[in-house]
């Protein structure tokens, strides 16, 4: 069975990319970063949001829409939000203005070395208890589908800052449907699922799938659990479809009529219990193996079979050694959750490259391979 970038904005070149003029700006402040304030750290963070957006595949609409990607935090959400209300060209400039400014304030320059120092280090002591108080308060709404960084700011305005806060003032905290199911569902959702569990839910899964006739499907456990992870946040299933190729004309709307059919199958068998999102080919929803047992959250990503390789090895993880892979792909491939295109001499990616098995994607990109309970 079928079962990166360059120091060049010209990496992000490419026809199928709907967000390269945000990567453009989002690099060009990373090389600010890195070029003029000497801030490495910063430099990578901007290139990781630009390869998020790359790989996402349509053109985001907001801030909030792009911070829901791995690798955006609240600070670019802010700035891609600015980018794409006002066309801030001049961002870069904008911001090194600033830093000008502050650099050469009269008041700053009254200031004592000791009393810059003294300050410094107090404004950095407040800086950490004050995102140690905000991680507490991200990760207690971390099973909230959905929930951004910038719906926990404005639920922490509102004076919400726990779940049982969350419960008590439902009526002001402005949740979406798929939020308020999470909310109704929380204490389920936060509980461990075993890997005996989910095997049992592969197993119910597969055996609906092989009585529709209309579709010719195999699945496979992604994730936590493909990492060999005793027990896992969620269960994350690739779909592969045997009859679509992505060069296919109508595989587009193939695989989403198929996937339409899948998870309606899903229902009817009581799988799956509610839906949370159906975004294309990814499916987000909450189910149980029986009554008694607890809701899970299931992922369904539905993809094409020569299409197979780069979606099992993205959906694998984990997101740190993901970032380490991109970075090692820098300058010579685009790796991206359903293709691998080689960078050729003028920086433009040139077509996918035919992959049968993830030791000879490790062998493309000159990577000694790694075994999935060891992409920690």
């Amino acid at each position: 069975m079928i079962k990166t970038n360059s120091d060049s904005v010209n990496e992000y070149n490419m026809s199928d990319n709907p967000n390269k003029d945000i990567c453009d700006m989002l690099i060009k402040l990373g090389e600010h970063e890195r070029d003029v304030n000497g801030i490495i750290y910063k430099y990578h963070a901007y290139r990781k949001a630009a390869k998020a957006l790359e790989t996402y595949g349509k053109r985001v609409k907001s801030g909030a829409e792009a911070q829901k990607l791995s690798g955006i935090g609240p600070k670019i959400a802010a700035k891609i939000n600015d980018f794409l209300q006002n066309g801030c060209d001049d961002i870069v400039q904008d911001s090194s203005s600033k830093e000008i400014d502050q650099a050469t304030s009269p008041k700053l320059k009254s200031k004592s070395k000791k009393e810059v120092q003294n300050s410094t280090s107090n404004h950095s002591k407040s800086e950490e208890a004050s995102s140690t108080t905000d991680d507490l308060i991200e990760e207690k709404f971390d099973k909230i589908y959905g929930m951004t960084k910038i719906d926990i700011m404005r639920l922490k305005i509102k004076g919400i800052k726990t779940i049982g806060d969350l419960r008590n003032n439902i009526n002001i905290a402005e949740l979406n449907e798929a939020q308020q199911i999470c909310l109704e569902h929380y204490d389920d959702l936060r509980l461990k699922i075993s890997r005996k569990e989910i095997i049992k839910f592969e197993k119910l899964i597969s055996k609906t799938l092989n009585k529709l006739s209309s579709v010719d499907v195999v699945i496979e456990i992604c994730g936590q659990f493909r990492r060999r992870i005793e027990e896992c946040d969620k269960i994350d299933l690739l779909v592969i479809d045997l009859k679509t190729k992505s060069t296919d004309s109508d595989a587009e709307h193939k695989l989403k009529k198929n996937m339409k059919i899948i998870h309606k199958a899903l229902f009817a068998e009581q799988i799956l219990l509610k839906r949370l999102d159906l975004d294309g080919c990814h499916f987000v929803g909450i189910g149980k193996l029986e009554q008694s047992r607890p809701y899970r959250l299931i992922n369904l990503h539905f993809v094409p079979k020569d299409q197979y390789i780069c979606a099992l090895f993205h959906l694998t993880g984990s997101d740190q050694f993901l970032e380490r892979i991109h970075l090692h792909c820098i300058d010579r491939f685009i790796l991206s959750s359903r293709t691998l295109r080689r960078i050729g001499q003028a920086l433009v990616p040139g077509f996918p490259i035919k992959i049968k098995s993830e030791e000879e994607l490790f062998d493309y990109i000159e990577h000694l391979y790694v075994e999935p309970k060891d992409r920690q």
